[in-house]
């Protein structure tokens, strides 16, 4: 409010382009309750549940952006030299009112979970801030890139096509940017636990990079312009929503306000420094249709897509209850150590976990008579590749996150008390004298038992 009473006085009483700068910079600094809503909906929710409700802090902050354009228009545009613009900012101090009493009424502190068990980290696991920093700088360069849409959208559309520059017309759009925002929302929403976040992060920045590349060919009139652009806009909400998602999954729950913050910080930077780098190369190089401007911004969205890629292979899958293998322990308590070395890894570790809850022995096998097993040596084959894949995500799983850090040391520390003995001299002479010596030298625990 006191943001907005600077902004007024800078207009009406003062008449200073510093002073309302300095009211706009106040609002922003203290602006950033979208960043809030996100972190607190992630404290209180779990899950797809979490991931609803972010989803649709991030809808509403696209609507309200683009409801609120819709309700100044007026102000702005009647008269033509805009002076009555500042008498907008009355109706914005009383809606800030309203949503504060409505915030301090409806709105519940978070609680806070007690117990002995709770991890309390100081820091982000190393893997899970490798994963954070690449999310936030493919982010950052997803939203400079998107400055070319942004330009195209207001100055080449009104420098191309003067009618698109009335009341009416702009309405139009701000109304179609809010159908394409929610359809994007609602398409990612549904297709986000198929092809993963990362994968549709890497789609939106190539589409809003191969968008600028077409707008910039000469001779498009303004409805295949307007067409084009809703096109390339629509995956490019996906990709900004996919990088808001990718932060809320990775980071610990504890410190997702300091990610949150960390992400918010660097696309505003981003934000704001590119119209100042793009609208000179516009201004400079004179071309109406701001071809050149449009290929620099694309070469930004193919940053993003090189940033994003690597996180197709890194960024943790998420599991659900739909993916999950339910398996019946009895069916694999009686089978052969033969038949138990066929069985992925994924099952084998399932099943072992399943035995120490139910508070039996885990299963293990020793590691046989070479001769016997070289036949089989083709179905191992086989199956590195799943547990290899296996293997490589359930680490990335783990390593990202502190918690199940914690729950695979108790799962480690149960397989060694509840295994109590093994053939010792028998598995030194099965797998090999001296390949039992190295592993022994290099400290592998448990080298003796094939489990």
């Amino acid at each position: 409010i006191i943001g907005y009473i600077i902004i007024y006085a800078a207009g009406i009483w003062v008449k200073s382009y510093y002073l309302f700068a300095v009211g706009v910079i106040w609002n922003n600094f203290f602006g950033n309750t979208p960043g809030i809503a996100l972190v607190y909906f992630g404290r209180i929710f779990h899950g797809p549940q979490r991931n609803l409700y972010v989803g649709l802090v991030m809808a509403m902050l696209m609507l309200g952006g683009a409801v609120g354009g819709l309700v100044a228009m007026p102000f702005v545009l009647d008269p033509e030299n805009g002076e009555n613009f500042f008498g907008s900012v009355w109706l914005a101090v009383a809606l800030t009112i309203i949503i504060f009493f409505m915030v301090t009424i409806f709105v519940v502190e978070a609680e806070q979970e007690d117990g002995e068990d709770k991890p309390h980290p100081s820091t982000t696991p190393k893997m899970a801030a490798y994963i954070l920093w690449m999310t936030i700088i493919a982010s950052s360069l997803d939203t400079a890139g998107d400055e070319g849409l942004r330009m195209a959208r207001s100055t080449i559309l009104s420098a191309l096509f003067p009618e698109w520059s009335t009341i009416a017309r702009q309405n139009y759009l701000l109304i179609g940017t809010i159908v394409v925002a929610f359809s994007s929302g609602a398409m990612l929403s549904a297709i986000k636990h198929i092809f993963g976040l990362p994968k549709l992060a890497v789609l939106g920045c190539a589409a809003t990079m191969i968008t600028q590349v077409v707008l910039s060919i000469d001779g498009i009139s303004s409805a295949p312009f307007i067409a084009i652009w809703h096109v390339g806009k629509f995956f490019g909400f996906m990709s900004t929503f996919c990088g808001n998602f990718m932060v809320q999954e990775v980071s610990p729950q504890d410190q997702r306000g300091l990610w949150t913050g960390r992400r918010g910080a660097c696309n505003n930077i981003a934000k704001a420094i590119s119209p100042l780098i793009f609208a000179t190369i516009y201004d400079a190089v004179g071309n109406t249709r701001g071809s050149e401007m449009l290929y620099a911004t694309a070469l930004i969205s193919f940053f993003s897509v090189i940033a994003y890629a690597p996180l197709v292979k890194l960024f943790p899958k998420q599991k659900t209850a739909a993916t999950e293998e339910v398996l019946d322990l009895l069916d694999y308590e009686d089978i052969s150590d033969h038949e138990w070395d066929k069985l992925p890894l994924a099952v084998t570790r399932k099943i072992v976990k399943m035995q120490i809850a139910t508070g039996k022995k885990p299963r293990f096998t020793f590691w046989g008579d070479y001769s016997e097993q070289q036949p089989t040596l083709r179905a191992c084959q086989d199956l590195a590749r799943d547990d290899f894949e296996y293997l490589r995500e359930s680490l990335t799983n783990m390593l990202s996150n502190r918690e199940r850090m914690l729950e695979h040391q108790r799962f480690l520390k149960c397989v060694r008390d509840q295994v109590l003995e093994s053939d010792y001299d028998r598995a030194r002479a099965e797998i090999g004298e001296w390949i039992a010596s190295y592993l022994e030298d290099a400290g592998y625990p448990n080298w003796d038992i094939n489990s």
